[in-house]
């Protein structure tokens, strides 16, 4: 697979990753060469990834890049993917209920976890799934009204995404009318990894949503598109032919004229922001910009210019995780206990321990969940740092924890 030579997947967590840049149908220097045509963008380039990046999603089937292995979901459709975990959710309609059903991206077993009326969750832009807290928001409005000219009223239901019980935090929101390209409400919503907020794009504005207390918050801009910057804990936002920044409560920090067609995406391991800008000048030539940024800062790091297709402005990326965020530890006599936010789809991490500052004396291996408990820990000073990796190599440590065991 190129994408297994690119990547080096399955790399160990020593490996120093990069990020690959795919602009439409191309690879692009990323760090060295930024903008260089590296050739071909094999077809796994911009579709969705589960389990760290090993398993390339389509809308009927699952391939492993590892063993080049297909799975079929059929008659079932795929409407989201667990990023860290090797699953993805899959819609299997039925006369009077459908179900949705956890998919194993391994055995290829199916395990129902939801079931509703048969007309509702019409297409994968019904599901968000929230890795941080495992949790499906399943816009359940009916099928019936997805492709309709009108404003409309689409509701949004929470589930757990291992046991499929029903959570708090249903909210709803008005849908502009459908386009020619997807139905309403399918493609400007989105939830944060850690289920605390909801953003979606009504006729009147963007609403923001913290899930845990329904309170609501309006931005009077039309926006079109959202995205989430994972690193930064921000939302990007298409608004007509300007990209604008919200923190997570959805306050404005700033904006840019981008054009009537651009794209950006934010690496979690590097830091750095990609935006894509394609601007007609006349009929036979259009200027294709590239540009790189601090995501942080948002100074310009590179800019190039690419080959003019009559193709989209999109622009993909594959990456390593970013460093864990919010690594936490508790002592309760001699056991330990150990939590951390996922930054980046990291499918495994490590922790280093160090009886110094800087140091690093074990290096304990722990799976895809963002916790971790050890009993019968002896008594000592520790320093702790926690590292993410995927398919894609291992990511940056988090900030330095020191421990004291009494």
């Amino acid at each position: 697979m190129i994408v297994a030579a690119a990547l080096a997947l399955a790399a160990p967590m020593s490996v120093v990753a990069q990020d690959l840049l795919a602009a439409d149908d191309r690879i692009v220097g990323a760090i060295g060469g930024f903008g260089a045509d590296l050739g071909p963008a094999p077809a796994e380039v911009g579709r969705p990834l589960a389990g760290g990046g090993r398993f390339s999603v389509t809308e009927s089937a699952i391939t492993d890049l590892r063993t080049g292995q297909v799975r079929l979901v059929e008659p079932g459709q795929v409407i989201g993917v667990d990023p860290v975990r090797p699953r993805v959710f899959v819609r299997y309609p039925g006369a009077t209920v459908a179900t949705i059903a956890e998919f194993d991206a391994v055995t290829g077993a199916s395990r129902a976890l939801v079931t509703i009326d048969a007309t509702r969750v019409p297409s994968p832009g019904a599901l968000r799934y929230a890795e941080g807290v495992d949790r499906l928001y399943l816009d359940v409005s009916s099928e019936l009204f997805a492709r309709s000219t009108t404003s409309i009223v689409r509701d949004v239901r929470v589930f757990d995404g291992t046991t499929g019980a029903a959570l708090p935090g249903d909210f709803s929101f008005t849908a502009p009318p459908a386009t020619w390209s997807e139905p309403a409400g399918s493609g400007a919503w989105l939830v944060t990894p850690e289920g605390d907020y909801a953003y979606a794009a009504e006729t009147g504005g963007l609403v923001i949503i913290e899930l845990a207390t329904g309170t609501r918050r309006t931005l009077r801009e039309p926006v079109t598109a959202l995205r989430w910057d994972a690193l930064n804990e921000r939302v990007f936002a298409n608004v007509g032919a300007s990209l604008f920044v919200l923190n997570r409560r959805g306050d404005v920090l700033g904006s840019a004229a981008m054009g009537d067609c651009h794209a950006s995406v934010v690496s979690p391991h590097t830091g750095r922001l990609y935006v894509r800008r394609r601007t007609p000048l006349s009929r036979e030539f259009t200027l294709d910009d590239l540009r790189v940024f601090d995501s942080r800062t948002y100074q310009l790091i590179d800019r190039a210019f690419l080959p003019s297709r009559p193709v989209q402005c999109s622009v993909a990326l594959v990456t390593a995780p970013g460093p864990p965020r919010a690594f936490a530890a508790t002592v309760d006599r001699n056991t330990v206990s150990l939590s951390w936010q996922n930054v980046g789809a990291a499918s495994h991490f490590v922790l280093d321990v160090g009886l110094a500052p800087g140091r690093t004396d074990l290096s304990i291996p722990l799976g895809v969940e963002p916790h971790a408990s050890f009993s019968g820990v002896p008594p000592g000073r520790y320093y702790l740092r926690l590292r993410g990796g995927n398919e894609f190599g291992g990511g940056r440590a988090s900030d330095e924890l020191r421990l004291v065991v009494p």
